[in-house]
């Protein structure tokens, strides 16, 4: 079958020379297939959605090279059931990417040109949709302090550098949020209502995610003091934090989030504000292509 991709590039994330090898991978595959292809980059003033509204017109197939902001940017571009998107991860977290077993950059490559496709659950938080999750309390707060917080540091140094700050000093905020039809009030560092398992460059914060059972994956952390949170850091990246007496982990199809400007959030990785949220499961929305060895129920 004939193909017409559109591929859509962040430029400015990720590492340059893997984004080349990328590249060329792509330039192999379109001179021995084929396959028609129209590529664009995206620019500090135009997103990825404005490049899919932009360009999108005949294209059987989406490609999203970039972290999970540009997997964010490009699902928001379109409104099409039948399109097909794939993804070649090359952010600095590269989270979404976590939920499956990729191999080789020419294994990542090939499976988005080729790979099977599947249908997958995505997640709706006041009207923008999101492929892998949202995150209020302090993972949003460290999002907020990267944009916002100026330091010396850069790159990896400079997020884990306010990832500590913020284990340290941050203070736990009042929650009051309805799940399904269940009101809730609670005093937590942290509110993650998921879709993929994994935040924050490899914390497994909803460990059971599943992108495929039309449900959202909630994970509450409570209120625990700064010995208990450097304690516990490992527990939540192995995700084994279910453990704790702090923590709930449960599934919801709808999470309502009342007003708190105390708050910040985060949409996959990428700062969302404050509340009030209305997060709602979008069941089998996106067409994708992932890897053959994905477990699909």
């Amino acid at each position: 079958m004939h193909r017409n991709y559109l591929i859509i590039v962040h430029p400015q994330t990720g590492k340059r020379h893997r984004l080349g090898k990328i590249i060329n991978e792509l330039d192999h595959y379109f001179s021995t297939h084929k396959h028609d292809h129209d590529l664009y980059y995206t620019r500090p003033d135009l997103s990825a959605t404005e490049l899919v509204k932009h360009h999108l017109r005949d294209h059987t197939d989406i490609i999203a090279i970039g972290g999970d902001g540009t997997l964010n940017e490009v699902i928001n571009g379109f409104d099409n059931p039948d399109l097909i998107f794939s993804f070649i991860p090359n952010g600095s977290g590269n989270d979404f990417a976590k939920n499956f077993h990729f191999q080789s950059l020419e294994h990542q490559v090939t499976n988005a040109l080729e790979g099977p496709v599947r249908t997958i659950d995505l997640g709706l938080c006041n009207q923008r949709k999101f492929i892998n999750g949202v995150g209020i309390g302090l993972d949003g707060q460290v999002i907020y302090d990267l944009l916002y917080k100026k330091n010396i540091l850069s790159g990896s140094r400079k997020y884990y550098y306010h990832v500590l700050r913020n284990l340290l000093a941050y203070k736990s905020q009042q929650f009051k949020f309805r799940v399904d039809d269940v009101e809730r009030q609670q005093k937590l560092l942290l509110l993650c209502v998921a879709n993929g398992t994994t935040f924050g460059n490899g914390f497994r914060l909803t460990p059971q995610a599943d992108l495929f059972d039309g449900f959202l994956d909630v994970c509450e952390v409570g209120d625990l003091n700064v010995g208990q949170r450097l304690l516990h850091v490992p527990k939540l990246a192995l995700g084994t934090h279910h453990k704790l007496k702090k923590v709930e982990l449960y599934k919801a199809r709808e999470v309502h989030i009342d007003q708190n400007d105390f708050l910040h959030a985060h949409i996959d990785g990428e700062y969302m504000g404050s509340p009030p949220f209305v997060i709602k499961v979008l069941p089998a929305a996106l067409k994708i292509r992932l890897p053959k060895n994905t477990i699909v129920p």
